[in-house]
């Protein structure tokens, strides 16, 4: 993509830093380049007044092109109308969404532990996935 076309890509929370975690500090910074920032929407389903996404990678740095991720909004309605569905069913159309202030979290069970993905928001960007995805990463290239 050229400068005059510059799109906006996902934001991430501010992590808060400690002194003495040098390594969960340097995993907290990692998350842009282990999950991208630029996302192809693939489902959404609202429970319990979250909106779930399922979207696939396209420009990480760590992971392989297509990877699922599902990534969780609270109290928004969802953008994934039934067209999309319908286009992403047929594969007649691809969408592709940014987050803004995407984060990560890590919680400790009885039965070991569980992580996952939160945003403020998702909105739909104007952009062709064949100019964001990154196949140098991939072991998919």
């Amino acid at each position: 993509m050229d400068n005059k076309n510059q799109v906006k890509v996902s934001t991430f929370k501010q992590e808060f830093l400690q002194n003495n975690l040098q390594i969960e500090n340097a995993r907290k910074l990692a998350l842009p380049a282990a999950i991208g920032n630029l996302f192809k929407l693939e489902d959404a389903e609202v429970v319990n007044g979250k909106t779930i996404y399922s979207v696939r990678t396209l420009n990480s740095a760590k992971m392989p092109v297509g990877s699922l991720l599902k990534i969780s909004v609270k109290n928004t309605s969802s953008i994934f109308t039934k067209k999309m569905a319908y286009d992403s069913l047929t594969g007649s159309k691809s969408y592709v969404v940014r987050f803004e202030n995407l984060g990560h979290w890590l919680m400790s069970t009885k039965t070991g532990l569980r992580e996952g993905l939160s945003a403020d928001n998702a909105e739909l960007v104007n952009v062709q996935m064949k100019d964001v995805i990154n196949f140098e990463n991939s072991d998919r290239a």
